[in-house]
């Protein structure tokens, strides 16, 4: 009876909730992006930042976002984050993250 209930609870997470992750993905040294869908964006974000926090903590480094962006309608968020020794100068600054522009206008005429 137990595997019963064991199994049918695995089925519903497995099947109920949509998630996909790319996974980490190295970019560079310290570098790394993640892309994550799920059933809303604030899910998708929840579930990144949980990937790359863990990413870090496996070499002792402190997690750094760099950029991120999301499609809100689609339940995709996408992470760009490093990973860097603690005390790193980098660490010490406060980010300033601002959402990307909507509509970029290019004016093409001299």
């Amino acid at each position: 009876m137990r595997s019963i209930v064991t199994y049918s609870l695995l089925v519903l997470l497995l099947f109920g909730c949509r998630v996909y992750s790319s996974g980490v993905l190295k970019m560079g040294p310290d570098t790394y992006t993640l892309n994550i869908e799920a059933k809303n964006v604030r899910e998708a974000r929840r579930i990144a930042y949980e990937q790359g926090t863990q990413e870090c903590a496996k070499s002792n480094r402190e997690f750094l976002v760099k950029h991120w962006s999301q499609k809100e309608n689609q339940g995709i968020f996408d992470l760009i984050f490093r990973c860097l020794p603690p005390g790193d100068p980098e660490l010490a600054v406060r980010p300033n993250y601002e959402k990307e522009a909507d509509i970029v206008i290019q004016n093409k005429g001299k």
